[in-house]
């Protein structure tokens, strides 16, 4: 009869472990499942910054397919008519890889499929129109007066601003989803981070339920382990059974207190793993010790996916401090933008700009040096200095740099950004347009318009120029380029119309 109870004790303790590893396995397996789904959201995540990034691109190529048409208009140079007809092009590859992207989400498909015949029947029903107008004036079938009145006819203009309003929509609606998603992802890996803790201590519990069930069941019939059976039950594990003996339920007490050990053992290094001490290597008995085993792969795994996490958590700073970036970048582009719309005087604006410039790069000084063409066959192209910030606190500067002369000059010779970076006191002199001195940090950025040289603007401070100050610097000269090229076209429009009159 004894055996045949230790046989009953041995098939429930084996049960109850494997009820132990059952157990572990779902918590395993639910948090396999839900890494999962944070891959999936962070995807998701990944997936909407393209689209955005593609709805900006859409913008781009709008205005780029607008100043070109206006370009055209105004001067009749077929070269005007370029990013024109290459904005229609990318503007089209731009919409089919968008349409792709949100193929899932109705709306957005729909607000591209507007966008997409808004400007179709703008190019149909204005541009063409425009572009047949302009044509007439260099057969000499109408005159400038027919395509200003073209230009000023608010059917265009309409369909522009209905353009850009549903692509402000647009990125907008990827926007809202994307802060959204983010908040998904953040709280999908609080929700795992639960799940490990809570599924773990539920899983220890449900083993010391176990253990005390098991324990119960031989009690009755073992009156000198009962006290010790309840201290275990209990979770007081600080006494064994004294002298056991050599029969049966000798063993059973000796593999009682081979059991206490063992607890006490698991327990503290479960302890050690609860307070986030990876270290502990839990002992195998034997190749059959399952809750060793098991608890080591849970050690491993909580590990593993602690520092999964930790690594997701960074990965989401960073995308959360780079979107902030680009956030202030286009902040600080804009705001340079909406100092140029309706300017008409390059000078004024000028001013403007290199003020704001020398404010948002931290800058003590700062100059602008437009192109100078001389009418004389044979001249060489000079820059002369337009706009200035803290110009009457310098001395030795120069309002005219010939092309390749000093930092100004070899800029514009290159048409490529020049740094110069913790200029020593000792360094050769560096002759540029700010005098001959040694400037602490110095940056030079050219104004081009399609490869064409308009200006250059020169900046100086004693402290660094950031990565994202001279990304600024590159993205605004792009557009104040435009600006400059255009402002300077009118001019030449003026002076055509006034000699023809």
């Amino acid at each position: 009869m004894i055996k045949n109870k230790i046989m009953t004790l041995r098939k429930q303790l084996a049960l109850g472990y494997l009820l132990i590893v059952l157990l572990m396995s779902i918590q395993s397996v639910v948090t396999y499942l839900n890494i999962s789904k944070n891959k999936d959201t962070a995807l998701w995540t990944k997936h909407t910054l393209e689209v955005i990034s593609v709805g900006h691109r859409l913008e781009k190529q709008l205005l780029e397919m607008e100043t070109g048409l206006r370009g055209y208009l105004l001067t009749g140079e077929l070269l005007f008519l370029v990013p024109f007809e290459q904005g229609k092009e990318d503007f089209s590859q731009s919409f089919n890889i968008a349409l792709q992207l949100v193929s899932d989400n109705n709306q957005q498909v729909q607000l591209l499929e507007d966008i997409m015949a808004l400007e179709t029947e703008w190019i149909e029903q204005v541009a063409h129109n425009q572009i047949a107008a302009r044509n007439k004036i260099k057969q000499g079938h109408a005159t400038m007066q027919d395509i200003s009145t073209l230009i000023a006819d608010e059917n265009g203009y309409n369909f522009v601003d209905k353009l850009r309003y549903k692509l402000i929509t647009f990125i907008n609606n990827e926007e809202k989803l994307l802060k959204g998603r983010e908040i998904n992802e953040l709280n999908a890996d609080r929700t795992l981070m639960n799940q490990i803790f809570f599924g773990s201590l539920f899983t220890l519990l449900m083993a010391i339920v176990l253990i005390y069930f098991t324990m119960r069941r031989i009690t009755g019939q073992i009156n000198d382990m009962t006290e010790l059976a309840k201290q275990i039950a209990s979770g007081d594990l600080s006494q064994k059974i004294n002298s056991p003996g050599v029969d049966e339920i000798g063993d059973l007490a000796r593999s009682i207190n081979v059991m206490v050990d063992r607890l006490n053992e698991i327990s503290g290094q479960a302890d050690a793993i609860a307070n986030g001490d990876y270290s502990i290597e839990v002992k195998q008995n034997n190749d059959n010790d399952r809750l060793a085993i098991a608890l080591n792969e849970m050690k491993n795994q909580v590990q593993e996916r602690t520092i999964a996490m930790q690594e997701s958590e960074k990965k989401m700073q960073r995308a959360n401090d780079n979107l902030q970036l680009q956030n202030i970048l286009k902040s600080q582009v804009s705001q340079i933008t909406d100092l140029t719309q309706g300017a008409t005087d390059i000078p004024t604006v000028s001013n403007t700009i290199i003020s704001e410039l020398a404010k948002m790069t931290d800058s003590g000084h700062g100059a602008l040096y437009i192109t100078k063409h001389s009418d004389e066959v044979g001249a060489e192209l000079t820059l002369k200095l337009i706009a200035s910030y803290a110009f009457d606190h310098r001395k030795n500067s120069l309002s005219e740099i010939y092309l390749g002369q000093g930092l100004v000059g070899q800029c514009a010779k290159e048409k490529e950004q020049i740094l110069i970076t913790n200029a020593p006191s000792d360094y050769v002199q560096i002759y540029s347009g700010l005098g001959e001195k040694s400037p602490l940090n110095i940056i030079v950025t050219p104004i081009t318009f399609e490869s064409k040289l308009i200006a250059v603007i020169e900046l100086a401070s004693f402290s660094h120029f950031s990565e994202s100050k001279i990304e600024m610097l590159q993205l605004v000269s792009n557009n104040i380029g435009a600006v400059f090229n255009n402002m300077q076209n009118l001019a030449q429009t003026k002076k055509l119309l006034q000699k023809m009159l």
